[in-house]
């Protein structure tokens, strides 16, 4: 699209012109400074430009890629969290699974999160080898927007650093810092042995559809429940492993014992994980606005490089956090 004119008056009509496409917002290109017929003439073209924006979700190559960018990243993350931890249960109890039911577990939770068989042996091999101080591990408690409930599991060499660390992302964005104790009292302390759910089937026996738990899927994980001595049993989606998985739940200390019983009288059952988490039993409502900042605190939290993990008390926010009073479907 173009505009000619031709005017002595060069400010004065440019200037209208410039009046006209303003609500465009446009990149505009003058050029062309004649004689015409024995006057100054401004031959004035205007070059409407239209930029093209693109999204990741615009095509299904970007949208694909900018996912699959975001599922690595992630993948990453865990991955460098699981090398720590299996470094420091090694340094702790020794390099023998069978002696170590910590590294036992680790190794576990690794394999099924697709971690490199070569990876899981050279974090066992860098423990040995490395005459490091052990890192500590500690938990920090946090009230973010709305005073939603934050338990923050970090793994490091020098927790004072992490610590303050930790306090300076809170108080960027609008959260505290909590040392009396409060926010553990919205989460249970339990052991978690997660199963590959194998029990909710696509609804009327087709492939093409939404997988879903019936009550004959909860009616066989309970009777499961029961034999095996857990305490409470949960069908979820895992966004780690991206898949679903039924998880039982049980005191810290039984955790072996109740793999060990599905290993032996329930062999179809193929275990994930075991491993300690906070369960969240006290839960917080946020609206949209409040939702947002707790979704950025939790990952910047969560980018730390010294965070194993967040967990929270906010209804229906995706994360791997257990809430005993939300139902898993």
């Amino acid at each position: 699209l173009s505009f000619r004119l031709k005017n002595t008056k060069e400010k004065k009509h440019s200037m209208v012109l410039l009046k006209i496409l303003k609500p465009i917002q446009t990149p505009l290109l003058w050029r062309n400074l004649q004689i015409q017929n024995g006057t100054l003439a401004v031959v004035t073209t205007c070059l409407l430009c239209q930029q093209q924006k693109r999204y990741a979700g615009h095509s299904k190559w970007a949208n694909i890629k900018f996912k699959k960018m975001h599922k690595d990243n992630a993948r990453a993350k865990v991955f460098g969290q699981l090398s720590r931890e299996i470094i420091q249960a090694v340094k702790e109890k020794g390099a023998d699974p069978v002696y170590n039911a910590k590294l036992e577990g680790l190794v576990l939770k690794a394999r099924s999160s697709s971690m490199p068989k070569e990876r899981i042996e050279n974090s066992i091999k860098n423990a040995l080898r490395s005459s490091d101080e052990k890192a500590t591990q500690s938990l920090f408690q946090a009230r973010g927007p709305m005073k939603c409930g934050l338990m923050i599991d970090v793994l490091a060499p020098n927790v004072i650093r992490t610590k303050n660390e930790i306090k300076t992302i809170l108080k960027k964005n609008d959260a505290t810092f909590i040392s009396d104790g409060s926010v553990a009292f919205m989460f249970d302390h339990k052991g978690v042995v997660t199963i590959k759910d194998k029990l909710s089937k696509p609804k009327d026996g087709r492939d093409d559809v939404e997988v879903v738990t019936d009550e004959n899927a909860i009616d066989q994980a309970e009777e499961i429940a029961i034999e095996v001595g857990a305490e409470d049993v949960h069908f979820t989606y895992n966004e780690q492993l991206d898949q679903r998985v039924i998880q039982f739940l049980c005191q810290p200390l039984e955790i072996q014992t109740i793999r060990k019983e599905m290993e032996e009288n329930h062999q179809p059952l193929e275990i994930l994980s075991t491993d300690v988490q906070y369960l969240a039993k006290s839960l917080v409502d946020l609206d949209e606005h409040n939702m947002t900042q707790a979704d950025r605190l939790i990952e910047l939290l969560t980018n730390h490089p010294d965070v194993l993990n967040v967990y929270d008390n906010i209804i229906g926010y995706p994360s791997s956090t257990i809430k005993i009073d939300q139902i898993f479907t």
